[in-house]
């Protein structure tokens, strides 16, 4: 996908920046669980840069951990004429502190910001005088035009200042043909300065990737349609090139594809496995599934082609909860019959929850954790409910005074920013770690994990996870 009509003979280049995050409070589970996650969205976005003959570079804030003179020092050297910062939620304010350092170094260079908080939240982004730009939505074409020197009142999907006013151009049109986009600049980064969340992979390396994009879903707490409600999906043979380009010349043996549903498109899973069993390149891999999106055949299928793990979003067991957060999941004693299959098929369960929605109750969540034990899951994920900005919780929540805290730094699946009128926060807390001692520290779930354990990198994981929880 080529951007040519308006280009200019001067092709500016950019610089783009992925921030630290700012870390987990010392008892969340994902100071010990979350390690270095690939930037896929800009490695995306770069490939499409690249594709349209304009020089990219990338620095992950996460992985190269610089001083403030080696980190200046290094811009200097690559001298790019914008610079691209991402951001979600908990990464807004470290990526707003490095804006706010390059301008005051380097004030004749741009700063573009993008990614979902700047999307949804483009006035506050803005309102910092440092920041130049937002880049709303799907990023590619939008920051090609940009750099092409295109007219900003052109650029759809373009939010930036006219003497301190504040301009939102029309959203971009989405990319119908995902086929279309060139495959991630891997060779902007070094792959084995990452690692994948414990217990999400089987074997090492290991490396995330997206193949989807939007969500017809209405979920409350989720960004639903911030990509579109249409999900538009590569084709099986793109998938597989993509992974037998990183088996081929990065030597990945594992994926996790991060997209919400990875299975609702059965026929392209099926043509997908097809393609990873007859190509035998011993790749195993995990997803993501909504619970009425999988069935014993195609289940069956992905285990043969590789798959080791599902995550299923069970959220709670309460109907009215189910209810005010627009979330369908099926009955209970079918959740029951989907996760048996999935076990009994060879492919383990990630049952993952929340806490803190709003109608919880103490009983309501006792009955989560009830429910959770009795599914004999393989890996158990509890998070505290937190309404992100842009979604309908967070509109509910801020309409009625519920919010505690606009601190985007506490925006982390552990800290409480929302009060609720049915439970206290030091309730939630107690059965927050209740869920995960209780889950994790039974005789018989620790003797299942041991019996599975068969090498160096999966027992050091389980060593550091219930390390945790003895801790907890």
């Amino acid at each position: 996908m080529r951007i040519t009509k308006f280009l200019k003979v001067f092709m500016s280049s950019i610089l783009l920046i992925e921030p630290a995050k700012t870390k987990s409070g010392s008892d969340s589970i994902w100071n010990t669980i979350k390690q270095s996650s690939l930037p896929f969205g800009l490695l995306q976005l770069a490939a499409f840069i690249k594709a349209n003959n304009i020089k990219v570079d990338l620095i992950d804030l996460q992985v190269k951990k610089f001083s403030e003179a080696e980190f200046l020092e290094r811009v200097l050297k690559l001298r790019p004429d914008f610079f691209g910062i991402t951001a979600n939620t908990v990464q807004i304010k470290p990526g707003l502190s490095i804006a706010k350092l390059l301008k005051q170094n380097f004030p004749n260079i741009k700063i573009v910001f993008g990614g979902i908080h700047a999307t949804v939240m483009a006035d506050e982004v803005l309102a910092e005088q440092f920041v130049d730009f937002v880049v709303r939505g799907e990023g590619e074409q939008t920051i090609v035009e940009l750099l092409a020197g295109r007219a900003y009142s052109e650029i759809n999907g373009l939010s930036y200042k006219i003497n301190g006013q504040i301009i939102h151009n029309q959203p971009r049109e989405l990319i119908a043909d995902l086929n279309l986009l060139p495959t991630p600049a891997y060779e902007l980064i070094d792959l084995k300065l990452y690692r994948p969340t414990l217990g999400n992979f089987k074997q090492l390396p290991s490396v995330s990737i997206t193949t989807s994009r939007g969500c017809p879903g209405t979920c409350t707490f989720c960004f639903s349609g911030a990509m579109g409600k249409k999900i538009r999906f590569m084709s099986a043979q793109k998938i597989f090139n993509h992974i037998k380009f990183l088996h081929d010349k990065f030597g990945v043996r594992d994926i996790n594809f991060y997209d919400d549903t990875f299975t609702v498109n059965r026929a392209n899973v099926f043509e997908l496995c097809k393609m990873l069993i007859e190509a035998k390149l011993g790749i195993s891999w995990g997803c993501m599934s909504r619970l009425d999106c999988v069935s014993e055949e195609i289940l069956e299928m992905m285990h043969e082609a590789g798959c080791h793990q599902i995550g299923y979003g069970i959220e709670t067991t309460s109907k009215e909860i189910l209810e005010n957060i627009k979330k369908r999941v099926p009955p209970l004693e079918r959740i029951k019959e989907i996760v048996e299959t999935t076990k009994k098929i060879g492919i383990e369960v990630r049952a993952m929850f929340m806490l803190g929605n709003p109608g919880e109750t103490e009983m309501t969540m006792e009955d989560s954790i009830k429910f959770a034990k009795s599914l004999n899951a393989d890996i158990y994920l509890f998070n505290v409910t937190t309404p992100y900005p842009g979604t309908e919780m967070f509109g509910w929540a801020d309409k009625n005074e519920y919010l505690i805290t606009k601190n985007w730094d506490d925006y982390d699946l552990y800290h409480y920013v929302m009060r609720l009128p049915t439970v206290d926060n030091k309730t939630i807390e107690k059965y927050y770690k209740k869920a995960y001692r209780s889950c994790y520290l039974r005789p018989s779930f620790i003797i299942r994990r041991l019996r599975k354990i068969n090498s160096w990198n999966l027992l050091k994981a389980h060593v550091q996870t219930f390390t945790y929880f003895l801790k907890s």
